[in-house]
């Protein structure tokens, strides 16, 4: 079955496409990996693969706040991201303004 379903995906596929499609599939559990792959990656990940994973974060937030705002299974981990997302951006500005001030 995968296999069939590889073959005639795997031209179009990437992760970015397949994390919009389960963010925004009303099937819990699709969103629960979805939002679990955003807020903590893979074991397998390198530090490149984590400045991907975040660089989806713009694209994907109209998605996250749908969930967060829907109240279901799932809505307090799309909080928690929406959260950590925030966070990172704010530590890119401090960082940034750091190495303004502090050189």
């Amino acid at each position: 079955m995968r296999a069939k379903w590889w073959a005639k995906n795997e031209k179009r596929w990437t992760k970015l496409r397949a994390l919009k499609e389960a963010l925004s599939s009303n099937d819990e559990r699709r969103e629960e990996l979805a939002l679990h792959y955003l807020r903590f990656g893979n074991d397998f990940e390198t530090q490149a693969d984590r400045n991907i994973r975040k660089s989806y974060y713009p694209q994907l937030k109209k998605l996250i706040i749908k969930i967060k705002n829907s109240k279901d299974g799932e809505s307090e981990q799309a909080e928690y991201l929406l959260k950590e997302m925030t966070d990172i951006k704010e530590d890119k500005l401090i960082n940034l303004w750091s190495s303004l001030f502090w050189k």
